[in-house]
């Protein structure tokens, strides 16, 4: 599950877009993110916490240290991305959590609001959907798309590993072989996710526009977080250049 912040440090981080608007990327799911990789934005982690160079950070030798997440929308899919380390731009993602990890495992969360959430609050406001993905050395261990359907009080829970869907209220559970191509994903350099719109409830990816994006070695390590806002495709040509102000924490185990 995600775990959700109590506080911030408020901090400015540049966001940037590729291309004006939700422009058609060409990503190759490889899991290296580079030049030939067209995401639509991407928001980058520059924030250094308690030390004069991130290098000093505990997390930094695990390549567990978000350095960007990417963002693109094209036909009927939804793709995210990850880089980690802005030490050491060649690092890799680690599947298999850092070395002080207890179960040799990597979490990554992504949750996506309609509005921008309280930090504050406890409990944490629900997101519109989330994303929770557990890795080990073998590869993907656990994927769970979760989304709220507030107006129908439901939770709808979608397992991409074991394929079937359950809904909270108890009125829907099902098996579904073709969830197994409704997604896939990618890792090395970095961390790359495409989702197809048949996973969602609700489709529109334009409401939920600010996420929390938290990378967790479920070890011993600092978890790596970060909060950001993608602009709406209308307004993303005049935001290309400029920045947006985020928040940032991270959370000792």
């Amino acid at each position: 599950m995600l775990n959700l912040p109590r506080s911030f440090a408020a901090i400015g981080v540049v966001a940037l877009c590729a291309t004006a608007g939700w422009a058609a990327p060409f990503v190759t799911l490889d899991g290296t993110i580079d030049g030939s990789d067209t995401y639509s934005a991407f928001v980058v982690d520059n924030y250094v916490f308690g030390a004069i160079n991130e290098d000093l950070q505990d997390y930094h030798a695990s390549a567990l240290d978000i350095d960007t997440v990417y963002f693109a929308q094209y036909g009927d899919s939804r793709y995210a991305g990850l880089t980690v380390d802005p030490v050491n731009h060649t690092a890799m993602f680690s599947t298999s959590g850092s070395p002080a990890s207890y179960t040799g495992q990597t979490a990554l969360n992504i949750a996506f609001y309609s509005t921008l959430p309280d930090p504050t609050a406890y409990p944490p406001a629900l997101p519109s959907y989330y994303l929770n993905l557990v890795f080990s050395a073998t590869g993907l261990e656990q994927g769970l798309l979760i989304e709220y359907d507030l107006a129908n009080n439901r939770k709808i829970t979608t397992d991409l590993v074991l394929h079937f869907t359950y809904e909270n209220n108890g009125q829907n559970f099902q098996f579904n072989s073709d969830i197994a191509d409704m997604y896939e994903i990618g890792t090395g350099n970095g961390l790359e996710i495409r989702l197809s719109d048949d996973l969602f409830v609700d489709r529109d990816a334009s409401n939920a526009s600010y996420f929390i994006a938290q990378l967790d070695d479920l070890g011993g390590y600092q978890d790596d977080q970060i909060v950001g806002h993608l602009p709406e495709p209308a307004t993303m040509s005049l935001l290309c250049l400029g920045g947006l102000a985020l928040l940032r924490r991270r959370r000792r185990n």
